[in-house]
């Protein structure tokens, strides 16, 4: 099977309950940091936090 050439992109989107605490939070994000490592065809890890706030007019 031929090797492909070119840049692959995967984005994960994730919602944390509420009560999920920080430390928990931050353990995932390194586990998810971590298969950089592990898996050879992945180059890079990526981490961006979003917040949205909502508004009732």
């Amino acid at each position: 099977m031929e090797e492909a050439k070119g840049l692959v992109k995967h984005v994960l989107l994730t919602k944390f309950k509420d009560e999920t605490p920080p430390d928990q939070i931050e353990q995932l994000i390194k586990g998810y940091a971590n298969l950089v490592n592990l898996i050879e065809p992945m180059k890079s890890f990526h981490w961006y936090s979003l917040f949205f706030w909502v508004f009732s007019l």
